[in-house]
């Protein structure tokens, strides 16, 4: 979707957090770039966003979506449960040639001279090194890292509630993700970006993190402390 500016009036009266969000929200951010390696990569995954988005919401931030392969394969999620051949024949085809063997037969992977990354966060973690969105210093990596890890957190404690049914889901939303989100805003730096004075990976997971519906229309998400990580999810859901 296309990201607007908010105007500098509303930067004025908005709380910190709401200022946070809003340079956020102007993607096209500037910022020193490592040069690249002989790109472009290819990034492949299914014609979803998935777990490959973190990957291109990077490069995009980078103003560097046209400089990498998107290859999507295509996938009918409905034919799921007639087996992959018939889901995702091409995917399938792959498979078998051991095309994903690095991902252990499974996607995304990218491919960056001559060589198969699997794992979408050491994709993540690759991309962002390369467009130097991982910090100014080792200890801003740390930083990065952290909230990371505290987001996979959030996720990991989101899943299991839901797998005891929708109820205990409905109820985890309510009462335990406000919590948790006050807890991470809590981590988030001061100068208008998740770690440092760039963007970089740990913004990028927070656009992911509450990238749902679900998550979105939680009842915490209609508070101020929430609302950096809400309307960051706009953009990633638009």
């Amino acid at each position: 979707g296309k990201i607007v500016r908010t105007s500098s009036d509303a930067d004025a009266d908005a709380t910190p957090t709401l200022r946070r969000c809003h340079r956020l929200t102007h993607i096209h951010t500037t910022h020193s770039l490592t040069p690249l390696a002989n790109m472009p990569a290819e990034l492949t995954y299914f014609n979803l966003r998935g777990v490959a988005e973190g990957a291109r919401l990077l490069y995009a931030a980078a103003g560097k979506s046209g400089e990498f392969t998107d290859n999507r394969i295509p996938v009918d999620v409905s034919k799921f449960s007639e087996g992959v051949a018939v889901a995702a024949p091409q995917f399938a085809e792959g498979r078998e040639a051991g095309t994903f063997k690095m991902n252990m037969n499974r996607i995304p992977i990218l491919v960056v001279d001559g060589a198969t990354i699997g794992q979408s966060s050491a994709i993540e973690r690759y991309i962002a090194r390369q467009l130097g969105m991982y910090g100014s210093t080792d200890v801003e990596g740390a930083l990065i890292d952290m909230i990371a890890e505290h987001i996979k957190d959030i996720s990991k404690s989101y899943q299991d509630e839901k797998k005891k049914g929708p109820e205990a889901a409905a109820t985890w939303l309510k009462d335990s993700l406000p919590e948790w989100l006050g807890k991470l805003e809590a981590t988030l730096g001061s100068e208008g970006f998740a770690v440092g004075n760039k963007m970089s990976w740990a913004d990028i997971k927070l656009v992911r993190c509450k990238a749902s519906e679900s998550h979105s229309s939680a009842p915490c998400m209609q508070s101020s402390s929430c609302e950096a990580v809400r309307v960051l999810a706009v953009h990633a859901s638009s």
